[in-house]
This record gives C-alpha cells, structure tokens and sequence, in this order.
C-alpha cells in the first residue's frame, strides 16, 4: 500500500510538470471524440434513409443513365417490361413523381380539409415498401379503381380512428375533385423517408401518358436481394426505342436523396467523409499528445528510481567502508 501510495505521488508531481500539456491532452481528446461521435451520426443518418421499413437494403430506385442525363423519371411502358424481364428476380412497383401536398376532407364535413401529401402508386408498390396492414387488405385495394390507403394518422384525423375501410374521402387535386373509398390503413411513416406519404392514391394512367413517348411521369422502384444481378439482367430491358444510348441502373432508395443524380458515393457524401476523417485525425492527434505526455512521466520516474538506486548503492557502499 505505501509503495502504490508513493507511486501515486510521484505521477502527481510529474503531472504537475507537464500540467498544461496534459489538460491540453485530455480536453483534446474529448472535444475530438465528441466531433467524431457527431461525425459519425450524421453520415449514418445520410444513409440510411427509410431505415424503418421492413428489408430496407432491399430497395432501390430504377434509373436511366446515359453519357449526358442520368433521371429517375421515366416512360410508363417500362414498368411492364422491367416487371417482365426480371420476373420473379424482384418485386417491382411503380409511382408518380411526388410534388405538393393536397387537400383532402370528408365529403359530409367540408370543414375537416387539411393539407396532406400523396403517393400515387400502385398497389404492387405499397406491398413492396412493406407497409404494416392496421386495418382492411391490400387485396380489396388491388381489386377497385378508387381505392385509396390512408396512414394512422391521418385516419385518426379524418375520422378519430384506424377502422375507417369502406368510408369516402375527397382529395382535391390541381382543378378537380376526386371521391375515394378508404381501402386499407397502414402505419405511418416513422422516420426520414424518400418516400414520405399520408396517403396513396390509385396510379391512373391516361392514354396519352401509356402510349406517348415524351411523357416521363413515372418512376420504377425494385426489392431485390441480389442488386448486382437484377442490375445485369435490366440490360436486357429494351429502351432503346427512345434512347439509343441509355441504359437502366439501380440507385438505393436510403441513398436516393444524394444519389439520385447520378453521384457516386463519395461526391455525393464528401462533407460527411470529410468531417469524419477530420475528427479521426483530432482523435490521433489527441492521443498521440496524451501518450507523448505520460511517456515523459514515465521516462522522468525511471530516471527518478535509476538516481535513487544509484545514491543507495553509493550509501551502501560508504557503510562498508566505514566498517573496516
């Protein structure tokens, strides 16, 4: 105990000398392992958008790339032949793009109008995104042209409860009015999403949009477990009837919000990288500091136990000189 006790003393006095360098140390290392944490975080959030679905992994946007676009936008008819050419490879569905929210309300209770956002997909794409059933089925959905599936919550705003299948709603789009029946309710959306929604309405195609060759409304979404080969097998898919040169990829949907123009991981991702490697290089510095500092003390304590065992021996050795 009087040996740790001693010990103890001695690393205070060597800490006592080299004080401000050692504060210096520890409160480097700690505001850097604080950067790092908080670095760290924020690439972690960046990626993994719609974390909360179920097999997240799994989705991806499907994508035309050629030498000058690279858009998520493309023609309906190539949702067929994507569905056709990859079988039972993937799941694929398909959506609008999404713009502004819309006004929805009962249609007994005008005053009840809020402003809610839409996905207007097909019901293949709400059983991709694996969307939790609270109430009704996704097969009566799939079996009506205006069914339409609200989220818990919006449900509970409607009408105060989640057991609302069969009840109509009004969605007020651009210049018309447009009368559903609620088909299903699903849970909501309980995190960030590329994808977010308060309701999905029925994906109508007009004519013109299904034959046309300049309509580009709709986007193509795929659950694949194996991306590298359901990639290789959409170079089978025949676009080149409107682009020659063009070919379809797949982006991750928990990326789709960087990625989606055609950026590769790290240009898409470098402020986060960098505020990484950053807080790394704060942390080694940080700890190259702290053990340069208790290196010294230790250096400093053996040169302390070197000159003490050398004066004991000097003493010793008078001791015995004194005695002959």
């Amino acid at each position: 105990m009087g040996l740790w006790i001693q010990n103890f003393k001695q690393a205070l006095r060597g800490l006592r000398h080299q004080g401000w360098q050692a504060v210096v140390s520890v409160v480097g290392l700690a505001v850097s392992i604080v950067c790092l944490t908080f670095s760290v975080n924020w690439l972690w959030t960046e990626t993994y958008y719609d974390s909360f679905r179920p097999g997240y992994k799994d989705l991806y946007v499907v994508e035309r790339e050629d030498s000058l676009e690279h858009t998520e936008s493309l023609l309906y008819r190539w949702g067929d032949r994507v569905s056709s050419v990859l079988g039972e490879e993937a799941m694929v569905g398909m959506y609008r793009y999404q713009g502004g929210r819309e006004r929805v309300y009962l249609p007994d209770r005008p005053e009840t109008v809020f402003y809610a956002q839409e996905l207007s997909a097909s019901t293949e794409m709400v059983a991709l995104l694996g969307c939790r059933v609270l109430s009704g089925s996704l097969e009566e959905v799939a079996a009506a042209d205006n069914r339409i599936v609200l989220t818990e919550t919006m449900a509970r705003k409607l009408f105060g409860r989640i057991d609302v299948c069969g009840e109509s709603v009004c969605h007020i789009q651009k210049w018309r009015q447009l009368l559903y029946t609620v088909g299903a309710v699903v849970e909501d959306c309980r995190g960030k999403s590329n994808l977010h929604y308060d309701f999905i309405s029925p994906l109508w195609v007009e004519d013109y949009e299904r034959n046309s060759a300049v309509h580009e409304n709709f986007r193509i979404m795929v659950r694949t477990s194996r991306p590298e080969r359901t990639e290789s097998e959409l170079s089978r898919v025949d676009i080149k009837d409107s682009y020659p040169m063009g070919k379809l990829v797949l982006t991750p949907l928990r990326m789709f919000h960087k990625m989606g123009d055609g950026s590769g991981f790290v240009r898409a991702y470098f402020y986060q990288l960098a505020f990484v490697a950053v807080s790394l290089l704060l942390v080694l510095s940080a700890v190259v500091n702290l053990l340069a500092v208790y290196t010294s003390i230790f250096l400093g304590r053996i040169r302390e136990y070197a000159l003490r065992r050398s004066l004991g021996s000097l003493r010793c050795a008078e001791c015995q000189m004194d005695a002959y």
